[in-house]
């Protein structure tokens, strides 16, 4: 935040008041949830963290999620979460929705058969 770089630049700001601004900014805590119950989160995820620390998880992104910018940021936070905490992920995306447009545009007939094109 604006706080924090002006309390790096040395400017007179205080880090308690950055801390401030930032708990305003953030509703109190982290996504607005307060440090006690941020710390309690974070207790019950830990052996979940350690025990899929090297493992590797294939997440599926729809194509549906593709066209919704506001879905995809939230993914890519959550991606970059899970490979800080030592989990290799694999990524999937979905067409589904742009081959429909494409073909369609086309004229070209498509036929889907639970769930896969044929």
């Amino acid at each position: 935040t604006a706080a924090v770089a002006a309390a790096v630049a040395g400017d007179g700001a205080t880090w308690e008041a950055s801390k401030a601004q930032q708990e305003r900014q953030m509703g109190g805590g982290v996504n607005g949830v307060g440090p006690e119950k941020f710390v309690e989160f974070f207790r019950q995820a830990s052996p979940y963290i350690v025990a899929h620390a090297g493992s590797t998880f294939v997440i599926v992104v729809p194509g549906a999620v593709m066209k919704r910018q506001d879905l995809l940021d939230g993914i890519v936070q959550d991606v970059a979460m899970l490979q800080s905490l030592g989990v290799r992920v694999v990524l999937v995306l979905g067409s589904s929705e742009q081959v429909d447009e494409i073909t369609q545009r086309r004229g070209i007939a498509s036929t889907v058969i639970d769930g896969y094109r044929v």
